[in-house]
């Protein structure tokens, strides 16, 4: 674990009515930075040393570099403060915990350097006004899932994997209400393994018949996310809608 990043964010969605497609709030990053620079995300962060108040330990006996050993409930309080934090600087908007439904967790593949492990909560937005920080944050805008993925297919919007595979998951649900019930029910905990195909890379998700032995080939039901130059194919046969 002295390795992986220990960070957290919130998928935002709205609904004006039953009638009107959900939304998600998508913020841009600044081409600037180092991870996703010019990538549209949801509002999250690393954890912080101050994001351990949440748990009742000071943030001055806290190395991030070696953080302490925690129990699966003080974790997910941890990550649940450091989403909330986070989406309050980055998008001016502020939350109760007990709106957050813990929705996946992503764990950066081996074959990066820097290694992310990533706890996605979903939660229906507050009514105020997005405000982008101006720095980190340079833009937002609401969207729904299936028009963003129109966007990235045209080229006009650049996405991180774990943010297209959110967005294709959600494209499948009309209503906020059964989106938010279905996708949060059972949490997925997303440790891909990263191969290279021809023309690209192909992640490999746990339950994908090529996982075990990282074969692209291997003969059996799929879920992966392949990666070309301007191209992300999800695929996942044990849905039975996937694209």
């Amino acid at each position: 674990m002295s390795n992986e990043i220990a960070s957290a964010g919130i998928i935002l969605l709205k609904q004006t009515s039953s009638e009107q497609p959900l939304e998600v709030l998508l913020l841009k990053r600044n081409s600037t930075l180092n991870v996703h620079g010019g990538n549209w995300v949801f509002p999250g962060g690393k954890v912080d040393t101050e994001d351990y108040q949440a748990i009742n330990h000071a943030p001055s006996d806290i190395d991030l570099r070696n953080p302490p050993a925690l129990s699966s409930k003080d974790y997910l309080s941890l990550v649940t403060q450091t989403a909330l934090r986070e989406t309050q600087e980055e998008a001016g908007l502020s939350l109760p915990a007990d709106a957050l439904h813990y929705y996946s967790r992503w764990l950066t593949p081996k074959a990066i350097d820097k290694r992310f492990n990533t706890c996605f909560f979903m939660a229906k937005a507050p009514s105020n006004v997005v405000t982008v920080d101006g720095s980190e944050i340079i833009d937002h805008q609401w969207i729904s899932p299936s028009e963003s993925l129109a966007s990235y297919k045209r080229g006009d919007i650049k996405v991180p994997p774990a943010t297209y595979v959110s967005l294709i998951q959600l494209s499948r649900f009309e209503q906020l209400q059964t989106a938010v019930d279905t996708l949060c029910q059972k949490p997925i905990y997303y440790r891909p393994k990263l191969i290279a195909i021809e023309g690209g890379m192909c992640s490999l998700y746990e339950d994908d018949a090529g996982y075990h032995d990282e074969n692209y080939f291997a003969v059996g039901k799929h879920h992966r996310l392949e990666i070309k130059p301007g191209n992300f194919n999800y695929i996942n046969h044990f849905q039975e809608t996937c694209s």
